[in-house]
């Protein structure tokens, strides 16, 4: 029987992992094996390892030219703390890249994370098709700088905890004529102690033809927003689990013109002046200009997981010519949206989870073009009838908010694929929820349902109905014209027995008595979930249940 680890490989991927159980001794080398993927040919093509006591089977495990990535990652006790692994944890870093890998011809991507040292040629050496190259806790030579000219496509380069000591001279990299992304990391998975670390630019002067910025967990000082304002190339800007100071000024961002994508995301926990053990300090980024909202060419924006967050006064004549498509505006502080935002006619995409709002902008109903709609735990209590004018809406989900009814009318949404309305308080579904014909999933678990309307049965592409932790006592026999359902949540009448391609049912936390003897119909069924009922005996039937795995 094959073990769990070996069942998730095929391919070249089980090859390689056979091989080094093969070598496991008092060694257990298949645990540096972090992770492996194949192509439709079965040709190994990622593969993650730990590079701990296998350098003696290096030439063997990556001797596939269809490799296209390979990541190297630390294996310390934060990763696991299991003794069995201890071998590994006392076998020395890694010094150097392995020899098999600057055969590879198709690599694309590499991280060194988890190799402590390089030797010299070592970067110069990589196949001329690396594109992406990513530098762990190195500290950064002049060779290795003058090195990086030697690959001819290199696209992007990612520093994480990587040290850059003053007297570097980054002037080399001005020749990498295709280097156009960078990402700049003091992100550290386990750090109990830190100071606040504001971002140095230095590397980032000599990439002329930077397109994309990522920054993560750094403070921003008015230097560096100065400066990132100078990149009037840049197309894409994010702005990782940022420290941002109280006086902070945006304005320079406005001479990014070809700005198409603005993230600000999160908020580092690191920003005193002094050491702090098992502290966290936060400065979030308390509001942005207006302009930001109608940059000339941005179309993705999101400003989330800033807590003190105060939107700006954003005028009507703003944003009727912003370009923004996709908004994300969650974990917030909003406790309103303004009414200005349905002029927002070009959005596709908007997240509001996770703020305080009590209801919705009465414009919503604009928004015409918007497809994705998110607005979970908050504490709004009515859906506005205007919502149900958005016809191009395919997903809408307002989870855990207060919301005790819905519109008559929420059959005007007839492109809508995913309903979610988890963890509210409602207590009936309408009849012309019929006229959803291109629903896939209905989710309304955890409300005060006790029944369903007839007209679910029209439900034609319903493939999910997830009706957990209700108060129905049954639902109509319509439920068996529901042909595609392969995963129901709910409580079986005789009509169930004509559902023959469901795999799952659970119809936890309701009210049933019985099932239909018709269950034993239902041939593809895996999972029958019917705990925190009222069932006393289970009908005969069940044992023609040949595929059930789960009761």
């Amino acid at each position: 029987m094959l073990s769990t680890e070996e069942e998730k490989y095929n391919g070249d991927c089980k090859i390689i992992y056979n091989y080094l159980l093969s070598k496991s001794g008092e060694y257990v080398y298949t645990k540096d094996l972090i992770n492996c993927t194949t192509n439709d040919q079965g040709q190994v093509e990622n593969i993650s390892l730990y590079p701990y006591c296998l350098d003696n089977f290096f030439d063997d495990i990556l001797a596939y030219p269809s490799i296209k990535k390979i990541y190297f990652d630390l294996y310390d006790v934060y990763h696991s703390s299991n003794p069995e692994l201890d071998h590994l944890r006392g076998c020395p870093s890694r010094i150097g890249i392995p020899n098999s890998i600057f055969k590879l011809e198709n690599l694309e991507t590499i991280d060194l994370y988890g190799i402590g040292g390089l030797n010299e040629k070592d970067i110069s050496n990589l196949p001329k098709s690396l594109q992406n190259l990513f530098f762990g806790k190195l500290e950064m030579t002049q060779n290795v700088i003058k090195e990086l000219t030697l690959l001819p496509n290199l696209k992007y380069l990612y520093f994480q905890k990587t040290k850059f000591n003053d007297s570097l001279n980054f002037d080399p990299i001005k020749n990498i004529k295709t280097l156009t992304e960078l990402t700049l990391s003091n992100a550290e998975n386990f750090e109990f102690t830190s100071t606040k670390k504001y971002l140095n630019t230095d590397i980032i002067k000599y990439i002329p033809n930077i397109k994309k910025l990522n920054i993560d967990h750094y403070t921003l000082s008015q230097n560096n927003v100065d400066y990132i304002g100078s990149l009037i190339n840049l197309e894409e800007l994010t702005i990782i689990n940022g420290g941002y100071d109280d006086d902070l000024n945006l304005d320079p961002l406005k001479n990014l013109t070809k700005l198409k994508t603005l993230i600000l995301q999160g908020t580092t926990s690191h920003c005193s002046e002094d050491l702090t053990i098992y502290d966290s300090e936060y400065c979030p980024l308390h509001t942005v200009p207006e302009f930001i909202f109608n940059m000339p060419n941005l179309t993705k924006l999101i400003i989330s997981d800033q807590y003190e967050f105060n939107l700006p006064n954003i005028t009507e004549d703003t944003i009727k010519t912003s370009k923004i498509e996709y908004l994300n505006l969650s974990k917030n502080s909003f406790t309103e949206i303004p009414n200005s935002f349905g002029y927002f006619t070009n959005l596709k995409y908007l997240n509001l989870n996770k703020n305080n709002l009590s209801d919705l902008f009465s414009s919503i109903g604009n928004l015409k073009n918007l497809a994705e709609l998110y607005i979970n735990d908050n504490s709004i209590t009515v859906i506005p009838d205007s919502l149900m004018s958005i016809k191009n809406l395919k997903i809408l989900s307002i989870t855990d908010n207060n919301i005790t009814s819905l519109p008559q009318n929420i059959g005007n949404l007839v492109k809508l694929e995913t309903l979610n309305l988890s963890s509210n308080m409602i207590e009936e579904i309408p009849s012309s929820i019929k006229e959803l014909m291109n629903l896939k999933e209905l989710i309304i678990k955890s409300n005060k349902l006790t029944e369903l309307p007839i007209t679910i049965g029209n439900l034609n592409s319903l493939e999910k109905l997830d009706l957990n932790y209700n108060e129905i006592k049954s639902i109509p026999e319509s439920i068996g014209n529901l042909k595609n359902l392969a995963d129901i949540i709910s409580i079986l009448p005789q009509s169930f027995g004509k559902l023959v391609n469901l795999k799952k049912i659970n119809m936890n936390s309701n009210k049933l008595i019985t099932l239909p003897d018709s269950i034993g119909n239902l041939k593809n069924l895996k999972t029958l979930s019917i705990y925190n009922n009222q069932i006393v005996s289970l009908p005969n039937t069940i044992s023609d249940l040949i595929n059930l795995e789960d009761l």
